[in-house]
């Protein structure tokens, strides 16, 4: 009866609908599909992520591999389902697959079969929309049927049970290109569910081209490893709404709110979901307790304290933000130096969040603390046990060696080290967890010699170095009860922040790279010129790569722009009303278009009415056409007769 329901239901005529050349090969087109499959939300920012629920392979030497045939099994299957797992119509068998991991390693007789859940961004407006996966190895296509399961009894009965298929769509590879056909049918007038054919030709089949083409591609699941998905995204945009907004709105800090906010926010459902699962695990019923070293702005704790974990963060230095969230956020300004005087035996985890100089010393501070003590460090700016960490390894970059490095400290400090990538508006995502041991308190003692025989050996190889500031072998102390290693003369960060965006760069030194800069833009070999609405023509320049910038400066000039956050580019963005940087090139701001700066930029940017000519216009000074603009379309003064003066910072 499955069978006759589905022919009735159901037909699988496709059409071509596109056709892209792609200079790939087979093995890239299946890689490809793996990132599709089991990372869609790389391309469809709606989605979270996706669930792998069913996955089967046949053979077509020993089986009936029509498709309607293989959708008959796979509903026969469902109906062998029994006992608690149909009470949320779950009607496929789990085979320990949490991930498509290589089409291409099937042999050519192979089919696959899977289903999956395509998980929403924000689950409270729509629901999990679930597709069923045909992939034939021996014609290079697959095949994706979209259906939604109506559950209306408990037993499997094709009466009650609907198979609604919205578009069924196709990629075929062929040498040199790949097809994209539909289904000749929509079957279902739910356009929230139903895929677009433009979005399918114009970005999907676009970017498996793309993908298809690339070597070494990341085809398996690289983020939130260690967590339950769904529930990740159903916790993230709980706190989201909690806090997120509300702190955005308040917020009191120079940085910028979208990022730090959300950030914290993202870090803080990571956690709470990581404890969750480690209490279900040990069997805790209490809520985990913590130290958060280098709390900066304190959100974080705030967030966990706020859900009912016990715990304070440290900084040493006061944030404006902290007397904003009230007697029960415990947060205190204080330096913290690795010592035996700083141990935390009481607390279950330390929390290292960009914690600089403190990140190497977090596992060895949690591994002393207690041997129940854990931890989660989310390296950023590379440091060792007393000095900045200085030894890349070849073939890889600094932070991946700084990584790691991180994961090595760990691993000899005795943790079964894991690690993850978060989800967070950030270039460095790579976390670790370190929340069980590999050895009994029965070996603590061998352990511990391992842990400082390795201390002291980085601060020798730190000795070595004639920049190292840190301890060295002259001046490692040690805990007379226990033998243990300590720094003594470990240097936190200061307690002023430095100002480093070039503020502190001479003007004339300024003046001279813009000048530099601006010649070798204005006459590049890729350089346009254009004619203006009043006839006269307008040298826009050219993009020139930053290193070759970079090749244009003298050492002493570039040795000042060194010590600031991100040196030239920093400079040059800092002066925005004549470049633009992006994609590691520069080039002339086109004040020739109406919105000369992008969505984005412009979205960010405060409302300038009130500085309205308040500054003189740069290109009217000093382009050798002048302003493309003409003195009421500029918002800068045209010579010093339009000049206002700027209005008084409000206190």
């Amino acid at each position: 009866m499955a069978e006759g329901y589905l022919r009735q239901k159901i037909s699988f005529d496709f059409r071509l609908v596109e056709s892209k050349n792609a200079k790939a090969s087979a093995n890239g087109f299946s890689n490809a599909l793996c990132i599709w499959i089991n990372k869609p939300h790389v391309i469809n920012r709606r989605l979270c992520g996706s669930r792998l629920k069913y996955f089967k392979i046949y053979n077509r030497s020993t089986s009936d591999t029509t498709h309607i045939e293989l959708l008959r099994q796979y509903l026969s299957t469902q109906a062998e389902i029994t006992g608690s797992e149909k009470y949320d119509c779950t009607f496929f068998k789990h085979e320990g697959v949490n991930e498509v991991q290589g089409l291409s390693e099937y042999g050519s007789d192979d089919i696959i079969v899977l289903e999956r859940d395509m998980l929403p961004k924000q689950p409270d407006r729509c629901k999990a929309y679930t597709e069923i996966i045909i992939y034939e190895r021996s014609e290079e296509t697959i095949t994706f049927y979209p259906k939604t399961i109506v559950c209306q009894n408990h037993h499997f009965d094709e009466e009650l049970d609907t198979l609604e298929f919205d578009i069924a769509y196709q990629f075929m590879y062929h040498t040199n290109r790949i097809d994209l056909r539909v289904s000749s049918t929509n079957f279902s007038e739910d356009s929230k569910r139903s895929l677009s054919v433009t979005w399918l030709k114009d970005k999907l089949l676009t970017k498996l081209c793309h993908w298809s083409e690339e070597e070494n591609l990341k085809t398996t699941l690289s983020s939130l490893r260690l967590l339950n998905l769904e529930e990740y995204n159903i916790q993230y945009n709980d706190l989201k709404q909690k806090y997120g907004m509300y702190f955005v709105k308040i917020w009191p800090e120079k940085t910028d709110p979208q990022k730090f906010v959300y950030e914290d926010v993202a870090i803080a459902t990571y956690l709470l979901l990581l404890w969750k699962q480690e209490r279900t695990v040990k069997n805790l019923t209490e809520k985990q307790s913590f130290v958060d070293l280098g709390c900066g702005n304190g959100l974080l704790v705030h967030i966990l304290s706020s859900e009912g974990h016990r715990g304070y963060g440290v900084d040493i230095r006061k944030r404006k933000i902290w007397d904003l969230y009230g007697p029960k956020t415990v947060l205190k300004e204080a330096s913290v130096t690795p010592s035996a005087d700083c141990l935390f035996p009481d607390y279950d985890w330390l929390i290292g969040n960009h914690s600089d100089e403190l990140t190497p010393w977090i596992p060895v501070i949690a591994a002393r603390s207690s041997y129940t003590c854990c931890y989660f460090v989310l390296p950023c700016c590379p440091y060792d046990f007393g000095s900045k960490f200085n030894n890349s390894q070849k073939d890889f970059s600094q932070y991946r060696s700084y990584l790691d490095y991180v994961h090595q400290v760990g691993k000899t400090c005795g943790f079964i080290v894991e690690e993850d990538m978060l989800r967070i508006p950030s270039t460095k995502r790579v976390c670790f967890v370190g929340r069980n041991r590999s050895y009994s308190p029965a070996e603590e003692s061998i352990i511990e010699a391992e842990r400082s025989a390795f201390i002291q050996q980085r601060c020798l190889m730190c000795h070595k170095d004639e920049d190292c500031k840190g301890v060295n072998s002259a001046k490692r102390k040690k805990d007379d009860s226990e033998s243990k290693v300590w720094p003594s003369d470990f240097q936190p960060r200061e307690k002023v922040e430095k100002i480093r965006n070039c503020i502190t760069v001479s003007q004339s030194t300024k003046d001279h790279v813009v000048k530099i800069v601006f010649d070798r833009v204005l006459n590049c070999e890729n350089s346009s010129t254009e004619q203006l609405p009043d006839g006269r023509l307008w040298r826009r320049g050219g993009h020139v790569p930053l290193l070759e910038v970079v090749s244009l400066l003298d050492r002493e000039i570039l040795g000042q722009l060194k010590s600031e956050c991100g040196g030239l580019q920093t400079l040059l963005r800092n002066h925005s009303h004549i470049f633009q940087v992006s994609c590691g090139e520069v080039q002339l701001r086109d004040f020739t278009k109406n919105e000369p700066y992008s969505k984005r930029a412009a979205a960010r940017m405060k409302d300038r009415t009130q500085f309205y000519k308040t500054v003189p216009c740069w290109f009217y000074s000093y382009h050798p056409d002048g302003c493309p603009r003409k003195s009421e379309k500029c918002s800068f003064a045209h010579g010093h007769d339009e000049l206002r003066d700027k209005p008084l910072k409000s206190e």
